[in-house]
């Protein structure tokens, strides 16, 4: 059940007003037709209205937590609208068993692989393209309560383990052949270590070094693959979506060993829930105005773009004059964003937007509406008006009801990004905001009641 309007004031009418109220708001309507019908029937006054001037610019995006995403992104592309976006993985990973040893034993070559999560997990244009791997020389937290944001930078040892060149192979299985047999797996990339160092100190690593999780974690503290490489192409380069999940062994550190002549394969895998996964953001060569969180200038073209990259700020400055001499109470609030006409046959739209409030320096704070179901919340994209809409009469609400009952004025705007999962997604979108076209515009629409 939605709470619509919650008024606190002790007042006995006005308790009794909400309850009335109540039973009107709550039915969770989708549009303001026939709202002076309402009004007819119960009595109250119901308005509409939609002259809010609203300042919207793009600025960039909050850095976000990785760490347990569905999926993981690797990649980079140089969006001709947005610059260059590269994502970087890092992962830890762990021994195939307790008590593992590579005593006796030859290793004859060890491979990353890394699993797509499915033929269509990829965006931006397939081209060419150079993955690096490096080891990490930091321990790494791996508390279930660790944060790790997309900003931050890791210590690695500079010496490349290895390397792949090529486009995502999405579609085509990979056959191995292991002591005569054959084998095939799933569509995955392969990274070949080359660095005989690395070989090495697996192989000559100490029984001890297997014993346990934390013992393994300090002798093989995870990788850094990075897709950063420079000269890529306007247009070109693309972002894939790998699965790291439990569920998933063949995304792990494969080692290929030999015993008196039989040769065997050990996965140390990346997907346990102790091993951290997470992902690395980097935005470059932006040809987009990007203004501070706090204010900025409207501007008749925003973006949002996934990868925390950008986002759209939505300041409604005169919100408040519609409660400075008078208590309301919100029956529907809903604020639409349309698109501009930019080609998204190879940049895809988000299938879905998130619409949150802000703290006071900008940055987003999650939105009481969010907790409420998606068909009332909205953010879906409608490709029949070629717009995404939310309803967020419960954050209007608390923002009137903290000025009209405290006088407190908790009008920090909102902001309007990409989810960072379900699904995991860089996507971008390109909005056009121009506040002289009517039907462009951005619009918030107020259905309410004036409590007298």
């Amino acid at each position: 059940m939605i709470i619509c309007w919650k008024d606190r004031t002790k007042n006995a009418f006005l308790i009794l007003l909400s309850v009335l109220f109540f039973s009107i708001s709550c039915k969770k309507e989708n549009n303001e037709i026939g709202s002076d019908v309402i009004g007819n029937r119960s009595g109250f006054d119901i308005q509409v209205t939609d002259t809010f001037t609203v300042i919207s610019y793009s600025s960039v995006a909050d850095s976000v937590d990785t760490r347990f995403a569905s999926y993981y992104m690797l990649g980079q592309m140089n969006d001709p609208v947005l610059g260059i976006s590269t994502s970087n993985l890092v992962t830890q990973f762990l021994y195939p068993v307790s008590n593992f040893t590579f005593s006796g034993m030859t290793i004859d070559s060890a491979v990353v692989q890394l699993r797509y999560a499915g033929k269509t997990a990829l965006y931006g244009k397939n081209t060419t393209q150079t993955i690096k791997l490096y080891e990490l020389t930091e321990d790494l937290n791996t508390s279930l309560d660790a944060t790790f944001f997309s900003n931050r930078e890791y210590q690695i040892n500079n010496t490349e383990l290895g390397s792949y060149n090529g486009e995502f192979n999405l579609n085509d299985s990979v056959i191995l052949t292991i002591d005569g047999t054959r084998y095939s797996y799933a569509p995955q990339m392969r990274i070949k270590i080359t660095d005989p160092n690395f070989i090495n100190k697996l192989q000559l690593a100490a029984d001890s070094s297997f014993s346990n999780p934390t013992q393994f974690k300090s002798a093989f503290k995870g990788f850094y693959i990075t897709a950063e490489q420079m000269g890529m192409a306007a247009g070109d380069g693309a972002v894939a979506y790998i699965n790291m999940r439990t569920d998933n062994a063949e995304s792990a550190l494969v080692v290929y060993a030999s015993k008196a002549g039989v040769q065997s394969k050990f996965e140390f895998p990346f997907g346990g829930t102790n091993e951290v996964k997470t992902n690395q953001f980097k935005h470059s060569a932006i040809p987009v105005t990007l203004q501070p969180m706090q204010s900025g200038n409207h501007q008749n073209t925003c973006y949002v773009q996934g990868g925390a990259g950008i986002k759209t700020r939505i300041l409604i400055p005169n919100l408040l004059d519609l409660v400075k001499n008078n208590q309301v109470a919100i029956q529907s609030a809903r604020i639409e964003f349309k698109l501009a006409n930019v080609d998204t046959s190879i940049y895809q739209l988000p299938t879905r937007l998130n619409i949150w409030d802000a703290y006071p320096n900008g940055t987003r704070k999650m939105i009481a509406d969010f907790s409420e179901s998606l068909s009332y919340y909205g953010g879906l994209y409608d490709q029949s008006t070629q717009s995404y809409s939310f309803h967020i009469n419960r954050y209007i609400q608390e923002v009137f009801n903290n000025y009209t009952n405290n006088k407190t004025n908790t009008n920090y705007g909102l902001n309007l990004f990409v989810p960072e999962d379900y699904p995991v997604s860089i996507n971008r979108a390109v909005f056009n905001t121009d506040s002289t076209l009517i039907d462009k515009k951005i619009k918030l629409i107020l259905t309410y009641t004036v409590i007298k």
